[in-house]
C-alpha cells in the first residue's frame, strides 16, 4: 500500500524542466526523421510525421522544414512540398539538398499543371 501511495506522488515540474523536457523531446524527433530518410525503404509518412512534431515547437526549424519537403515530395504532396522547402530555403538559401528537392518539386507541378491544361483544353475543344 505505502509503495502504491509512494508511485502516485509526483513533484512539480519547474518551467526550465519544462522546457528541457520539450527541447528533447524536439530534438529526438528531428533526430529520428533523418535517420527514417537514410533507411531503406524510407516511411515517407512517418518522417513527415515527426518533422511536423518538430514543427508544432519550432516552426522555422530548417532541418525539419527540409525533411517535412522531402516527405511531402515522395508522398506526392507537391504544393506542401513547395511550401516547406521555400521556407527552409529562406535559412538555408546556399544548401544543395534543398535546393535540388526545391527543383524536383517545382519541375512536378509544372507537369501537372501542363497535364491539367491539357485535360481541360480537351474538354472544351
Amino acid at each position: 500500500m505505502a509503495a502504491q501511495a509512494f508511485g502516485r506522488e509526483q513533484p512539480p515540474v519547474t518551467p526550465e524542466q519544462e522546457r528541457a523536457l520539450h527541447g528533447t523531446q524536439t530534438d529526438c524527433y528531428n533526430n529520428l526523421a533523418a535517420c527514417l530518410l537514410r533507411m531503406e525503404p524510407v516511411n515517407y509518412e512517418r518522417v513527415k510525421e515527426y518533422s511536423l512534431k518538430v514543427l508544432e515547437r519550432q516552426p522555422e526549424n530548417p532541418k525539419a522544414l527540409y525533411r517535412a519537403g522531402v516527405a511531402a515530395y515522395h508522398l506526392r504532396d507537391y504544393d506542401r512540398a513547395r511550401h516547406y522547402l521555400m521556407a527552409a530555403t529562406c535559412s538555408q538559401p546556399r544548401d544543395a539538398n534543398v535546393k535540388r528537392y526545391l527543383q524536383l518539386t517545382e519541375s512536378q507541378l509544372s507537369t501537372y499543371h501542363q497535364k491539367e491544361k491539357q485535360l481541360y483544353m480537351g474538354m472544351f475543344s
